[in-house]
């Protein structure tokens, strides 16, 4: 059957969604250590795989380095899962600094191009 005929799907899960979001927007607090405490969960998963694929890959060169970023992933989910409150503040800090990381990259981008022969012409579009 063609999408266009299950259109009801389409407005319960828009329904759904919203009430959703309404829920997420009233207890804040909650969805976000929620997500927070997942986040952890993430990282104890990915350093597990990460200190299994080491051992795996033992002849690799790299095994020592795989290892420790390994733990070092498990040792920062567990402290996110242990203190989600300051894991979330922490996840917001470092995310921030992202942004204002890729901002001045991006800046010097500009400018550098900005300098460059014929990059005027190509950044106003002429």
């Amino acid at each position: 059957m063609p999408s266009s005929k299950k259109w009801a799907l389409f407005i319960a899960l828009g329904a759904v969604l919203i009430a959703l979001g309404f829920i997420a927007c009233v207890d804040a607090i909650s969805v976000t250590l929620a997500s927070t405490i997942f986040i952890g969960i993430l990282l104890v998963i990915a350093g597990a795989l990460q200190v299994a694929h080491a051992f795996a890959v033992r002849d690799w060169g790299g095994v020592l380095f795989s290892v420790l970023f390994g733990l070092l992933y498990i040792v920062a989910g567990g402290m996110i899962i242990e203190e989600p409150a300051t894991g979330s503040v922490m996840i917001t800090l470092f995310a921030a600094a992202c942004f204002i990381v890729v901002g001045v990259m991006r800046s010097i981008m500009a400018i550098q191009y900005r300098s460059l022969p014929g990059w005027g012409i190509v950044l106003a579009g002429g």
